[in-house]
């Protein structure tokens, strides 16, 4: 958080609790004319959540998205494989925002609050390797709001080639039921796989060639016969050409191949300074056709 924002709301606490709560509105009415028209925004708002009585807030990167939970009950918001213990405090000037949530799930909420995040922190196309970094380290910031109790689980479709997938597993109160996330990569040689939930066999080998890859994701195994890998809690996949990418640096391989992200308004990536970010070297993968 900026310093300026830092100094206007330790001012706004102290006045609150020496003069009452009118006069440090006051008080933040007449400092925020310093602050730029976002971070007037911000101030606002933490003052809101302060005044309503939240006990947590969390700032995804600077983007002023608030989700909070409250002092005087807990909203639990349910849907499917997903359960977030977090409630969407929303300002009251929606125009702050690219992407705002269309219904009141939490999926959605989610979902904006990560699509404006993006659009905040990059202006130019963002290499593979810097957005899985990126994504990965927004999915930490969700999700350490309450660890114990939330659950999140996605695909998140990027671009023409590649899809992430995050998982936050858990089971919710009073169900046995494991809400996580499988996958499972099919290649050559291709076997027969019989279906978990019933007495039905699909011999793989007969829909598909030897130069064929797939990778499948579930909520749960779908075969009984084939091993199926659960996604860690608090991993980041990203997926290519049926091959799973856990960390930044194997990311290149897909830029290298030209998988990476296009747009005919944005300017491309600079993968040689990603490179050097990451200390990595293109030799790695010379002599192999790339």
């Amino acid at each position: 958080m900026p310093r300026l924002v830092k100094f206007v709301w330790k001012m706004y606490i102290h006045f609150r609790e020496k003069c009452g709560v009118l006069f440090g509105a006051l008080l933040i009415m007449v400092m925020c004319h310093f602050l730029s028209r976002n971070l007037r925004r911000l101030m606002l708002g933490l003052v809101m959540c302060l005044e309503s009585g939240c006990k947590y807030v969390l700032l995804l990167q600077h983007q002023y998205i608030l989700l909070s939970l409250s002092l005087s009950e807990r909203i639990v918001c349910r849907r499917k494989s997903t359960l977030i213990t977090l409630n969407l405090l929303v300002l009251s000037d929606r125009n702050i925002y690219s992407y705002s949530p269309v219904g009141d799930t939490d999926s959605e909420a989610i979902f904006c609050a990560l699509l404006n995040a993006l659009k905040a922190k990059f202006e130019t196309l963002p290499s593979l390797p810097v957005l899985h970094d990126y994504i990965n380290k927004l999915c930490k910031e969700i999700v350490s709001a309450n660890p114990d109790e939330t659950i999140l689980n996605f695909l998140l479709g990027c671009g023409r080639y590649v899809q992430f997938s995050y998982s936050w597993p858990g089971a919710r109160p009073g169900s046995t039921v494991w809400n996580g996330l499988y996958y499972i990569v099919r290649e050559p040689p291709f076997t027969e796989a019989h279906l978990s939930d019933m007495d039905y066999a699909v011999d793989f080998s007969e829909m598909n060639t030897d130069e064929d890859r797939v990778a499948i994701i579930a909520t749960k195994p779908l075969t009984l016969n084939e091993e199926w890998v659960e996604i860690e809690k608090g991993e980041l996949i990203l997926f290519d050409q049926g091959i799973p990418h856990k960390v930044p640096e194997e990311c290149f391989k897909i830029e290298f191949l030209g998988h990476g992200l296009d747009s005919d308004v944005m300017l491309a990536p600079k993968l040689e300074e990603d490179m050097r970010r990451y200390q990595f070297e293109r030799s790695y993968y010379e002599g192999i056709g790339i």
